[in-house]
C-alpha cells in the first residue's frame, strides 16, 4: 500500500545536479513495497521536504509497532541518496529509527556531499546505542560523499566493539554475512583502511566475485575493493556547494515497485 507525501515545488535541479526523473517526481516516497516498508527518496527532496517524508516514515513505524506488539520494526530500504540533507536532518533520521527500535537492512545514503565526519559520528552513536542481532543493518551504502579517515573510524570502532557481526547464517550456524559496506570515492586514507584489513576486521570483494560468507568469528565488514586500490579520491572534501553532482546510478532500487 503506497502513501503519497506530499509534494513541494517541482523543478530542475539546482547547482547541476540532475533532476529526478519525471516518471519518480510522482511516486510516493514512503510505502509498502513486495519486501515490505521502504522510502524511495533519492533525490527527492528537490520537490518533497524531508520533514513530509520523516513524519510519514514515523507514522508508518508507529503502525507497524502496534500491529506487531514486541516485534522490531523494519525497513528494508531506506534511500535517501543524491541529497544534500543537514546534520541535524540526519540527526533526527537517526534519533527517529532509534526510538522506534526499528532495523534498516539496507541504509542507502550514497551521493550526499554532506554526510561528513560529523554525520559519520551521528550515525556510529546512533549505531552504538541500538545495535543488536535483531536490527542489525545487512547492508551501508556510502560512497561518493565527504568521510575521511575520522569519520571513517568513527564507524569501524562501533562495529569493531560490537559481536553483532557476522551476522548469523541460518542454515550454517558455523558462518555469517559481514555487513556490507561501501564507502568508494570518499576521502579515507589507503593506510586507515589498511589497518583494519590487517587487523582481520575487514575483507575485501569485488563485483565481479561478490560479498562472501566468513567464519562466526571472522571478519565483521566486507567491503568494496582491491588490494591497495580502495578507490578513494585524495586531498579534502569540497564543500557541498562546491561537490559534483550525483551519478546517474541506474537501478530499479530507486523506483516503486
Amino acid at each position: 500500500m503506497a502513501h503519497q507525501i506530499p509534494a513541494g515545488c517541482k523543478g530542475g535541479g539546482k547547482g547541476g545536479w540532475p533532476a529526478v526523473p519525471h516518471h519518480q517526481a510522482n511516486q510516493p516516497v514512503v510505502y509498502y513495497g513486495q519486501n515490505g516498508l521502504e522510502v524511495k527518496g533519492r533525490r527527492r527532496l528537490e520537490d518533497v521536504a524531508f520533514e513530509d517524508i520523516l513524519a510519514e516514515l514515523q507514522g508508518q513505524l508507529t503502525e507497524q509497532l502496534n500491529q506487531a506488539g514486541s516485534s522490531v520494526p523494519v525497513i528494508q530500504d531506506l534511500d535517501l541518496s543524491q541529497n544534500k540533507l543537514t546534520a541535524e536532518q540526519f540527526e533526527n533520521l537517526f534519533v527517529s529509527l532509534g526510538v522506534a527500535s526499528a532495523r534498516v537492512v539496507r541504509f542507502r545514503l550514497f551521493g550526499c556531499p554532506t554526510l561528513d565526519d560529523q554525520v559519520m559520528l551521528l550515525l556510529a552513536e546512533y549505531l552504538r546505542g541500538n545495535l543488536s542481532k535483531e536490527t542489525a543493518p545487512a547492508e551501508m551504502h556510502l560512497s561518493d560523499c565527504a568521510i575521511t579517515a575520522e569519520g571513517f573510524k568513527h564507524l569501524m570502532a562501533v562495529i569493531e566493539e560490537s559481536d553483532v557481526y557476522p551476522l548469523k547464517d541460518e542454515r550454517r550456524p558455523d558462518q555469517g554475512w559481514p555487513l556490507y559496506l561501501r564507502l568508494e570515492n570518499n576521502y579515507i586514507s589507503n593506510e586507515a583502511i589498511q589497518e583494519k584489513i590487517d587487523s582481520g576486521l575487514i575483507q575485501l570483494f569485488t563485483k565481479q566475485w561478490g560479498a562472501k560468507k566468513g567464519p562466526a568469528d571472522g571478519a565483521k565488514v566486507n567491503l568494496l575493493g582491491e588490494d591497495w586500490n580502495f578507490r578513494q579520491r585524495s586531498g579534502k572534501p569540497p564543500s557541498p556547494e562546491e561537490a559534483r553532482p550525483p551519478k546517474m546510478v541506474k537501478d530499479r532500487s530507486a523506483e516503486v515497485a
